[in-house]
């Protein structure tokens, strides 16, 4: 019997046994094989990814004359990757091991490492992951409301709206547009992996109004514009009957447009 290229894992007893009319006869013996005095290799390596948000990642990995002792870690972007409810890391026996994350985050975009340690030191494989945002049609979580008030009281309309990339919102006032930029702030919570994307600090020259076709500006009377995170107002101060009319408000990206129109009805004061 000849045993090519013998590794630990055929380490054992070795036994012959011949056998005819006559009877049997056998003898064991033992083969033992000595680790490489050598730290690990990798003859399976970790492949460059690119997919799409939510889409599943998969990587396997193969040591050459795997041996006990051997420690393997995982890491994304420097931090050490440990099993959760998206990620699992799997010992398949044999030198070969594999990683599963089960939705892609768009923040999980960079560098996997993997290296395999023993007593004499330590290997590493590198792959490049990118993970590409989905787009998303612009939500108006919370709708702007109608509002009827009495003249010169003071009139807010808000909306809270969602989208990714994140959207343009814009404000119209019976058809005329009023524009204002807008800032942009991405939250992702570690613990429940969740991630959102807000608007905040809105630019007054960004967003445009419209009323009853008349486009307003920063420069007119009585009105304000302004927005705290993705909560975007108008204000009129001291509405009179000039101002009753249709108020529009719209979100737009990439993925797409969404509207809203409201009325706003002002009561004439007789006193």
């Amino acid at each position: 019997m000849k045993i090519e290229k013998a590794n630990v894992k055929h380490a054992g007893e070795v036994v012959v046994t011949a056998e005819n009319a006559g009877g049997m006869v056998g003898k064991e013996v033992v083969l033992k094989v000595e680790p490489d005095l050598t730290k690990p290799i990798f003859k399976t390596h970790l492949i460059d990814r690119s997919v799409n948000e939510g889409e599943p990642l998969r990587w396997d990995v193969a040591i050459e004359r795997p041996y006990k002792g051997v420690t393997v870690k995982w890491f994304l972007n420097g931090k050490e990757l440990t099993n959760n409810e998206n990620v699992q890391i799997i010992d398949d026996g044999e030198g070969k091991y594999h990683i599963t994350m089960n939705e892609a985050k768009s923040d999980m975009s960079g560098t996997l490492i993997v290296k395999a340690t023993n007593s004499y030191g330590t290997s590493e494989s590198h792959a490049f992951v990118e993970v590409k945002e989905v787009n998303r049609k612009p939500e108006i979580i919370r709708q702007p409301q109608d509002h009827t008030v009495d003249e010169n009281e003071t009139v807010k309309f808000s909306a809270i709206i969602f989208g990714k990339p994140t959207p343009t919102v814009n404000w119209y006032m019976d058809e005329m547009k009023l524009e204002n930029s807008s800032e942009v702030g991405v939250k992702f919570d570690e613990n429940t992996g969740k991630t959102s994307i807000k608007i905040f600090k809105a630019n007054l020259t960004d967003i445009k109004w419209q009323l009853n076709g008349r486009e307003l500006s920063l420069s007119d009377t009585n009105i304000t514009i302004k927005s705290f995170e993705e909560v975007y107002i108008l204000k009129i101060e001291k509405a009179n009957v000039k101002h009753a009319g249709e108020v529009v408000v719209t979100a737009e990206n990439a993925g797409g447009m969404v509207g809203k129109e409201v009325v706003l009805k002002v009561r004439i004061s007789f006193f």
